[in-house]
C-alpha cells in the first residue's frame, strides 16, 4: 500500500472471536458505506466466505505462491459480485464448482446454503453505486498476515485494513 487511501478502495475487516468487528460494520454502514450484498447477522460478507473458506490451502505459503494469479482472478471476481457486475460463463462455471466442492469434498455447507449464495450471486440484480465499500470476514486475515496486502493490490488498488485483536480484559 502506497499511503494513500481513496474514496473506492475497500475497507477490509478481519477478526476473531468477538474482537468488535461487528461494531466497526455497524460504523461503517451508518457513515454510507456499502456493505456486501449478502450478508449473516455478524456482517460477514457470504460472498467473501463463498469465494476462499478453504483456509488450509491459504495458510500454506507455498500453495499461495503457486497460486498468485488463480487467488488474484478469485478477488477480481469477489468484486465483481460484490458489485453486481455482470459474469462471463467461465465465472459462472467457478461459482459452480466452488458450490459443488464446498459440499461434497469440503463438507463445509449443505446444498441450502450454496444454492442460497448462488442465488445472491447470480439472480439479485440490484443496482449497487457506490465508490465507499467494505467488507468484513474473519478470514481475510489469511491473505494479509502471510502476504502482507499483495493480494489485495491489483483486483481492489490499495485498501484499508482493519485487524481487529481482543485481549478479554474482562476474562
Amino acid at each position: 500500500m502506497n499511503g494513500k487511501f481513496h474514496n473506492n478502495d475497500p475497507v477490509i475487516i478481519g477478526g476473531f472471536g468477538g474482537s468488535g468487528t461487528r461494531v466497526v460494520a455497524e460504523i461503517l454502514k451508518i457513515c454510507n458505506f456499502m456493505a456486501s450484498p449478502d450478508l449473516n447477522n455478524s456482517n460477514d460478507d457470504l460472498l467473501f466466505t463463498y469465494l476462499f473458506k478453504f483456509p488450509q490451502k491459504y495458510k500454506n505459503r507455498d500453495y499461495v505462491a503457486k497460486n498468485y494469479d488463480q487467488i488474484e482472478k478469485m478477488l477480481g471476481l469477489h468484486k465483481k459480485l460484490f458489485f453486481k457486475k455482470q459474469l462471463n460463463i467461465y465465472e459462472v462455471l467457478k461459482l459452480f464448482s466452488i458450490g459443488y466442492n464446498h459440499h461434497f469434498y469440503n463438507h463445509y455447507y449443505n446444498w441450502k446454503w450454496v444454492l442460497t449464495r448462488m442465488n445472491n450471486m447470480l439472480l439479485c440484480k440490484e443496482k449497487r453505486e457506490s465508490t465507499r465499500w467494505f467488507f468484513k470476514e474473519p478470514h481475510t486475515t489469511f491473505f494479509l498476515q502471510r502476504e502482507k496486502d499483495k493480494f489485495f493490490h491489483c483486483p481492489c488498488a490499495d485498501l484499508l485494513f482493519l485487524r481487529m485483536l481482543n485481549n478479554h480484559p474482562d476474562n
